[in-house]
């Protein structure tokens, strides 16, 4: 009978406009509390993935004398050591994409070298890609990131629907011509989809293929700049610049700095081929978590206030439960229950509204990630462990204020204010 009393009076109270007033205010502080954790967990996370991949943080460019370059493959920790041509891939533009115009894409798919084997997993257990043949994303997306629209202006969007499986494209060839403006010796080359990879486990683009690294060689110029200039007769001439560093890939992160070391006593000269931005560091985590703790005092400091205004509200009310025969831990465990009930029922809105705000988020203003492969996953542990604390908190500052109200007679508790 007492458990149905208890559920009784905090129906009855649950309606009252101080109950309403702090799960609106909950669900705001939650939703900012939630959006806060998300953005420095997950940035953080793709922060610390982006700089321990294959082609960022594993990755080196080394300058020294060309004739040694050989002696590079002869240090532990180097998978591979190429010419720097090797280091970016080449845009191709197959027109086999470009039935899509209307929708303002560009055909834009990045071809890069397959330079040592088990650099990607390849479907079908190949492993090696021949002369003339391509492995592409399993979930493939042929374009660029960059869409045009209307009056000409671009913006950074990613068109789900035309996302294509990587799969049924197996069999298809597609035809690339080499921009032989510079460089006549370079070849053309028809290349054919033989199997598919999963471009998320190593941080490439949803546009990145893999070629033959010789078909690559073929294509791609080893002329790496033209620069033009005035002769002391004030003509206009061109000089060619040619790739002159080596392009090293390392097993590991962590034996970057060996790798570097070692390079140095054969007399080249390292570096990473990547550079961090400390200020986008500071932005996309730090300031996140900054807010996440201001706004957890401000959760904090809401629930005690609230709690301790409304027992000493109920101070009368608790007086009639004590003198019906109620124990302590018997109203302690009601109020307790009715405030976990405002912050649980709070907490169910904020992650209904929590979700319609994350994924419009994460595939509309943060497309660059998704198409770079670093999705922005919801962390549902951080979620948890935060939503247990808060009614641990709760539990907690209930019983502290009841039990400061019991050292109060009866007589004291039943007086009005």
């Amino acid at each position: 009978m007492r458990f149905l009393d208890r559920l009784f009076i905090i129906s009855h109270r649950l309606k009252t406009k101080q109950n309403i007033l702090l799960g609106i205010i909950m669900v705001f502080l939650f939703v900012v509390l939630m959006i806060a954790i998300t953005a420095s967990i997950e940035f953080s996370r793709i922060k610390n993935r982006y700089m321990s991949s294959l082609f960022t943080g594993q990755s080196l460019i080394a300058y020294g004398d060309s004739n040694n370059s050989f002696k590079i493959d002869e240090i532990d920790h180097v998978l591979t050591s190429v010419s720097d041509k090797f280091r970016n891939p080449i845009s191709a533009d197959f027109e086999e994409f470009s039935n899509n115009s209307d929708l303002g894409l560009e055909v834009a798919v990045e071809l890069y070298p397959y330079l040592y084997p088990d650099e990607i997993e390849i479907s079908d257990g190949i492993k090696d890609i021949k002369p003339g043949e391509m492995v592409c994303p399993k979930e493939f997306y042929p374009y660029s990131l960059y869409r045009t629209e209307d009056g000409g202006n671009y913006s950074e969007a990613v068109i789900k629907s035309q996302i294509i499986d990587g799969e049924s494209l197996i069999g298809q060839e597609y035809y690339y011509e080499s921009d032989k403006e510079w460089d006549s010796s370079l070849k053309d080359a028809t290349l054919k989809i033989v199997g598919t990879y999963d471009n998320k486990a190593v941080n490439l683009p949803m546009n990145a293929c893999f070629i033959n690294r010789d078909t690559f060689d073929e294509i791609k110029s080893d002329i790496s700049a033209m620069v033009g200039y005035i002769d002391e007769n004030g003509e206009e001439k061109f000089e060619y610049q040619y790739y002159n560093a080596q392009f090293i890939i390392v097993d590991d992160v962590k034996n970057r700095d060996y790798v570097i070391d070692e390079l140095a006593n054969i007399g080249f000269t390292a570096e990473s081929t990547y550079t961090t931005d400390s200020s986008q560091i500071l932005i996309l985590i730090v300031v996140p978590l900054f807010i996440f703790c201001i706004t957890a005092i401000i959760v904090l400091t809401v629930i005690y206030n609230f709690i301790r205004k409304k027992i000493t509200y109920y101070h009368q009310f608790i007086g009639v439960l004590k003198s019906l025969g109620y124990s302590n831990k018997e109203i302690i465990r009601s109020l307790s229950l009715e405030n976990i009930v405002i912050c649980f029922v709070s907490y169910i809105i904020t992650l209904i509204i929590y979700s319609l705000v994350f994924y419009t988020i994460s595939t509309d203003l943060f497309a660059e990630f998704y198409y770079s492969s670093f999705s922005i996953n919801i962390p549902y542990l951080s979620i948890i462990i935060l939503f247990v604390v808060l009614m641990v908190y709760i539990v907690f500052i209930t019983k502290y204020r009841i039990n400061r109200l019991f050292k109060n007679d009866i007589s004291v508790l039943l007086k009005e204010d």
